[in-house]
């Protein structure tokens, strides 16, 4: 996150690469942006990952406890609760089914 060379360039493109496949794969909201919602949350759980690297808390959360991840795994479920019941309530956002992938494209 800190260098701006090459490498990292080309981690930070396969990675992100690889999560628009993945969002694109486990959507199944039509109306939404998911690929924002996920971005936020994403983004939000690499900072709390790289606060716990540095033995620092978040808003008294101990990020290098089993607790303090459960509580936010916890918060992290919620949120996709609350989405879910958002969509299901929703007359602009809808739950869609998603064909199941085949073989080839299971990750």
């Amino acid at each position: 996150m800190k260098t701006n060379d090459l490498l990292a360039d080309r981690v930070s493109t396969t990675l992100d690469a690889e999560l628009v496949r993945l969002v694109g794969q486990l959507c199944f909201v039509k109306g939404g942006d998911p690929a924002a919602i996920s971005a936020v949350v994403l983004g939000a759980l690499s900072f709390l990952t790289i606060q716990a690297q540095h033995d620092r808390s978040m808003l008294g959360i101990d990020l290098r406890s089993e607790a303090g991840w459960g509580r936010i795994e916890a918060a992290v479920k919620l949120i996709y609760k609350g989405l879910a019941k958002s969509a299901l309530t929703s007359s602009t956002i809808q739950v869609v089914i998603k064909p199941q992938p085949t073989a080839g494209g299971v990750w």
